[in-house]
């Protein structure tokens, strides 16, 4: 998933936090834009939005009515149904349980078992690949290999140790196995000293130990204090210490257990074995899935929350997308689930750098193509060229990316390449609104966070937009109005994303140079239309 992700250690995040999720959440208050800016219209606004509001003034200035509701599928880590802004907004299955997944109501969770059981956390895929070739590789020196098979297996196991920055966590894991030492001899030794109360941080700061050996280790223990405010306490300074040294020693030993978080499913890898999950779709303490839907489709004009961008569609859940990167598996699966359920529209606000069964994944994409079935896939949010690296889904179907595939970067409010999006000529197609964005969020609230995840859900709204309402046209055409609609770019220079401060010309960093526009959009639409109906 792409929200924006902040982290000190990669291998960290990986294994224990929402590796490309966490939102990084802002106070609305210090924004200073409107919680909807992203639906506006930069010619009397003077931001970049997309014109939904004036798509709609046009909408009924044509006496125009949405004639069909539109079936979204939000491949994702949860949806919450029950949340107030989509209400009368989330699918229903006419016949649940009909093909095969048993009380799919509302979707289908690829991340759980039969007993209820849901699959959170489960690192990088690159983390998971190395484990997987560890013991076929990690001794091994490349002069010994025999086969080509075995050498290019074991490039690519060298790469996924780089990827998950392995040595890096090992060191790190052997630097925290020193600083605990240190914490636990001065711990020692303030045991031998008189203190009228419990002992703050304030307090061990002062201490003068004669003793040049332990003084040396104390000193190890004073310049580590900056993490803590003067008035903790010892105890739970060094408890803190030890918790943090045994969850790091405990990842490193990891390493080498054969065990792993999906055995939790007991599904096996192949596509045959589907009907493994449940149909729980509501994770408490997870939001991006609601967040991504609301955005497509959110109640407009009720008074409440958000207005999101489509107003004739059916949001269908599925979880696919764990706290850390999804299996092909499941997405692929996820898919051809969506498709077979009738979506015509497809949002996957996820993506990563390692996939072991990318094929199964691509199957799946040409085979909601051949459905007539759009994808919005998000570029990612790490500021990186994934015209010159490999991404995932690539959607690489002999050779050549697959047509109903349509990528997403994440544009500022002043019309710019948001510096934390990936681009690519090649392979990104189009910005929309990704910062500051205001979505549907926790416990029937609401958040604002940045990233690619956001602008995705925004593309895909407006091609539900223009297909409720124009219904007759194919997702060839859909995909044709929304590139050639744009709000163009080209000639605009902008900073490169990422570490870059170098300029750019905007059409540099996707195949369209501009940013999506449901106005324009409607308009192409209606002329489309209105065209092929005067041919008879």
């Amino acid at each position: 998933m792409y929200f924006k992700n902040l982290t000190s250690f990669a291998f960290l995040c990986a294994t224990c936090a929402f590796s490309t999720v966490q939102a990084q959440q802002k106070n609305q208050t210090q924004q200073n834009l409107p919680v909807n800016w992203h639906n506006l219209s930069s010619y009397n606004s003077g931001l970049y939005g997309i014109e939904t509001d004036r798509a709609y003034k046009l909408l009924d200035s044509l006496n125009k009515k949405a004639s069909k509701r539109v079936i979204v599928a939000v491949i994702d880590a949860d949806l919450n149904v029950k949340h107030e802004d989509l209400q009368g907004r989330i699918w229903r299955n006419p016949k649940p349980g009909a093909k095969g997944y048993a009380n799919d109501v509302n979707g289908w969770n690829f991340l759980g078992n039969k007993s209820g059981q849901n699959l959170v956390k489960v690192g990088t895929e690159s983390f998971r690949e190395y484990k997987r070739l560890k013991p076929r590789y990690d001794k091994v020196k490349a002069d010994q290999l025999k086969t080509d098979e075995q050498r290019k297996e074991y490039t690519y196991f060298k790469a996924a140790r780089t990827d998950a920055k392995i040595n890096s966590y090992v060191s790190f894991g052997n630097y925290t196995a020193l600083i605990t030492n240190a914490f636990s001899i001065t711990d020692s030794v303030i045991k031998t000293m008189k203190f009228s109360k419990e002992p703050k941080v304030s307090d061990i700061l002062k201490l003068k130990i004669q003793d040049s050996l332990l003084n040396e280790q104390y000193g190890v223990v004073a310049r580590s204090m900056y993490k803590y405010s003067e008035s903790t306490t010892w105890k739970e300074v060094y408890a803190a210490q030890l918790a943090e040294n045994e969850t790091i020693q405990k990842r490193i030993k990891s390493l080498d257990d054969k065990a792993s978080p999906r055995d939790l499913i007991g599904d096996t890898e192949s596509l045959n074995d589907k009907y493994y999950g449940n149909a729980n779709l509501f994770i408490a303490d997870s939001y991006h899935g609601t967040f991504v839907a609301g955005l497509v489709a959110a109640v407009r004009n009720n008074g409440i929350g958000i207005n999101g961008v489509a107003d004739s569609v059916a949001i269908m859940g599925i979880r696919a997308v764990p706290d850390g990167d999804e299996y092909d598996k499941d997405i692929a699966l996820a898919i051809r689930y969506a498709v077979d359920n009738g979506a015509k529209l497809i949002n996957m606000s996820f993506g990563k750098y390692f996939s072991p069964h990318s094929e199964w994944v691509n199957d799946a994409i040409r085979y909601a193509g051949k459905k007539g079935v759009l994808l919005f896939h998000a570029a990612g949010n790490e500021g990186k060229n994934i015209d010159s690296i490999a991404f995932y889904p690539s959607a690489i179907i002999k050779g050549k990316r697959a047509d109903n595939l349509i990528r997403v970067g994440a544009s500022t409010p002043s019309g710019e390449a948001a510096s934390i999006s990936n681009y690519g000529a090649s392979n990104v197609d189009v910005f929309a609104p990704g910062v500051k964005i205001r979505s549907t969020g926790l416990d029937n609230g609401y958040q604002t966070a940045d990233g690619t995840s956001l602008a995705t859900p925004i593309s895909t709204g407006v091609a539900a937009l223009i297909w409720s309402y124009y219904p007759e046209l194919s997702a060839k055409q859909v995909k044709s109005i929304l590139f050639t609609s744009v709000t163009s770019r080209k000639g605009h220079l902008t900073n490169t994303p990422g570490k870059s401060k170098k300029q750019v010309p905007f059409e540099k960093l996707s195949t369209t140079g501009g940013i999506i526009n449901a106005y324009q959009a409607v308009k192409m639409a209606e002329e489309l239309t209105k065209a092929k109906n005067n041919q008879f």
